[in-house]
């Protein structure tokens, strides 16, 4: 049995298990084990714990991501569990809500219904805060977009083509009349008639300087997203880099605009270089045929935020 405690996986999914799966695929088979132990020991993949409590879930169900990046990396036969045993769970995320949802698994139930986590919707099956239902649909999708290819690779087809579809969900959180910065195209969250609620795309951004914005789990945020601006939220598709390009721009000259602009290269900056969604975006210029901006920005990004 590995099951002890896990570092919030919204934080660690993007950063330090993709970097531990390149560096140390031994010490993160054991990680992997650990998430499908505990899931064994509650029925659901582990979320964030501490001292053997479930903390809360902030974004999807981020385990999903961290398995499927292992099983697509190296496979199962390494693992402690059995191909059965592993398909089980991950069909059984993909399909089922939980009575609770705040600690673990994800709202699947509504999402499935709508095709996207929806504002003030009326769950009668499941309790949970409904709130950030803009870039709980983003994390949805990315872990949908995992289960797909871990699918594939122990051979499930039907579990693969319905994950594969259903990753492309998070397209129905942008609406394209939404206007911010001369640019359009941005995540909001929805209605379940479909009508999209405003909210400023700069809200929750550092050029938010509202001291009664609340951004994070609390009850009081009302604006969609969790600990992020919808403008830094509308880049976070990392399975889909052509899709969010075509979403968010008009052109690849428009999108590298778009993201100068995110930056603070015209104006000021929406950028947060400890913030999780933010993590991806310094490489974003890949997608429009622009590496060389890539490596521009990550290179300013490593000189103006750290030091030695």
């Amino acid at each position: 049995s590995y099951f002890d405690g896990l570092y919030c996986t919204w934080d660690t999914f993007r950063t330090e298990f993709p970097f531990l799966s390149l560096t140390s695929p031994d010490d993160f088979r054991n990680i992997v084990d650990n998430y499908i132990d505990g899931a064994s020991a509650t029925g659901w993949i582990p979320e964030c714990r501490a001292n053997m409590v479930p903390g809360l879930t902030q974004g999807g169900a981020g385990g999903l991501s961290v398995i499927s990046d292992y099983i697509v990396k190296y496979g199962y036969s390494s693992l402690a569990f059995t191909k059965e045993q592993i398909l089980a769970q991950l069909t059984k995320e993909s399909y089922v809500t939980p009575t609770e949802w705040n600690s673990y698994g994800r709202q699947i139930g509504v999402y499935m219904k709508y095709g996207y986590v929806p504002f003030a919707v009326f769950d009668t099956e499941s309790t949970g805060r409904q709130t950030r239902e803009a870039s709980r649909t983003l994390e949805y999708a990315f872990n949908d977009f995992g289960v797909a290819l871990a699918a594939k690779e122990l051979g499930d087809d039907k579990l693969h083509a319905d994950m594969l579809k259903r990753s492309m969900n998070y397209r129905n959180t942008f609406d394209p009349t939404v206007k911010s910065r001369g640019f359009k195209g941005f995540v909001q969250k929805r209605r379940t008639n479909g009508q999209f609620v405003y909210t400023d795309p700069t809200f929750c951004s550092p050029a938010d300087n509202a001291q009664d914005h609340y951004c994070s789990l609390q009850q009081e945020n009302i604006f969609g997203t969790y600990e992020s601006s919808p403008a830094e939220y509308s880049f976070w598709a990392p399975h889909d880099g052509a899709g969010i390009v075509n979403l968010t721009s008009s052109s690849t000259d428009e999108f590298v605009k778009r993201l100068d602009d995110f930056f603070g290269d015209t104006q000021a900056s929406l950028y947060q270089v400890g913030n999780e969604p933010s993590f991806v975006l310094p490489t974003m210029y890949h997608y429009v045929g622009r590496p060389s901006k890539s490596v521009q920005r990550v290179r300013k990004v490593v000189h103006d935020n750290f030091d030695s």
